[in-house]
């Protein structure tokens, strides 16, 4: 309770110097109206003597024997003489007016500067506080929960910070608890890829042997057929060990300068095959200096599956295009392809993983892009896709 009772004290402390000050000037201001109206009496009782001595004795007495109904016909000399009660000032006592009336102002002034004070301490308390508490909110939505604020203080706030500290308690649990999830599945899905890896290897090396061997036509097209599902069976598990690293975040990113035009002819000349088998025609426009700190290796994984993607969809002998530019804020990478454009219906679920759209080949299992997406995002980039131009459009922005 200390931080309160320092709120509280503060104002019991204001409160009283304000009350101290306002008795004080009240007294003052009693004291100086006394003086006045005995200054002003003694005058007035000093000129009738002055003029009739043998009245003294009468007038003293006046004073003490005072009635009402001598007040009302004082009232009713006075008034034939513009003396009403709110200009009966004597010129004699008119500074003391002036001078009591300083004093009334600069003593309200002084209790106004006391409240302001008061109220400016409060206000500062209250901003410090809440302060500390925004501060620690920022650090939770930044995903740092190691900050303890049980006892960072009482008192008015101690019920809000004790049910942050609480919902700090469980999100802290929650994120540790999803955490080992995501590493005991990486680790499951780690294993059973591996287990998977032996026997897929050893049936693709059969299938090798017999097709050496002399079969029937009939027979080495269904052996073709089995090692190509086999191949595509190596591959998918190969990807989903990968997406599992990826999720779990046991992969290590390195920040290396990758130079945006050299890798990217790079990707394109892994892909010289289809491109060929489809005469397709590519545009590449950019600067030549223009580079990006990200995992080389990771990158080439994401451009080469939406560049292959495109490639799949590009109808033979058309245009594939790629530009880059940079700017102070971001590098972004365009891959443009003419093969139609993505289906309405498909666009909001392009990303999603093991999703085929209607366009879809039979091959494919909708991990590609899934895993480029997710490639993209965990190296603070973001990457959008849109049709226009007659084929689907590819923006990525690496920040």
């Amino acid at each position: 309770m200390g931080k309160n009772w320092k709120v509280v004290g503060m104002l019991i402390i204001g409160f009283c110097i304000m009350l101290s000050m306002g008795v004080s000037a009240s007294y003052l201001a009693y004291q100086k109206i006394d003086q006045m109206y005995y200054e002003q009496i003694a005058g007035i009782v000093g000129k009738v003597v002055a003029q009739n001595p043998e009245n003294e004795v009468l007038v003293v007495q006046g004073l003490k024997e005072l009635e009402a109904r001598d007040v009302e016909r004082g009232k009713e000399i006075l008034k034939p003489y513009g003396y009403e009660a709110q200009f009966l000032v004597l010129p004699y006592n008119k500074k003391g007016f002036e001078s009591l009336l300083w004093v009334n102002m600069m003593m309200l002034t002084l209790i106004f500067l006391i409240g302001v004070g008061v109220s400016y301490g409060i206000y500062r308390w209250l901003k410090v506080r809440l302060s500390a508490l925004l501060a620690y909110l920022m650090q939770i939505a930044k995903g740092d929960y190691s900050l303890n604020i049980k006892g960072i203080g009482e008192g008015a706030f101690s019920v809000f910070e004790d049910q942050i500290y609480k919902t700090t308690l469980v999100l802290r649990e929650g994120k540790e608890t999803q955490e080992k999830e995501k590493l005991n599945l990486a680790q499951n899905i780690a294993d059973i890829s591996h287990q998977l890896k032996t026997p897929l290897t050893s049936m693709g090396i059969m299938t090798d042997l017999l097709l050496e061997n002399e079969v029937s036509d009939q027979n080495q097209q269904f052996i073709k057929q089995l090692n190509l599902q086999i191949e595509r069976l190596s591959k998918l598990v190969g990807i989903l060990l990968k997406l599992a690293k990826l999720d779990a975040g046991t992969v290590q990113l390195k920040e290396q300068e990758v130079v945006v035009s050299t890798f990217i002819e790079e990707v394109v000349e892994m892909l010289e095959g289809p491109i060929r088998q489809k005469q397709l025609k590519i545009h590449m426009t950019g600067e030549d200096d223009v580079c990006v700190l990200r995992d080389k290796n990771w990158m080439y994984e994401a451009i080469h599956n939406i560049l292959c993607n495109c490639v799949q969809h590009s109808p033979v002998g058309s245009k594939l295009t790629i530009e880059w530019h940079h700017n102070p804020i971001y590098t972004e990478i365009v891959i443009q392809d003419e093969g139609g454009g993505v289906p309405v219906e498909d666009l909001p679920h392009i990303f999603t993983r093991f999703y085929k759209g209607e366009n879809a080949s039979k091959e494919s299992v909708g991990i590609g892009l899934a895993m480029a997406k997710t490639i993209i995002e965990k190296q603070n980039g973001e990457i959008k896709v849109a049709n226009a131009n007659g084929g689907a459009q590819f923006r990525m922005k690496f920040y």
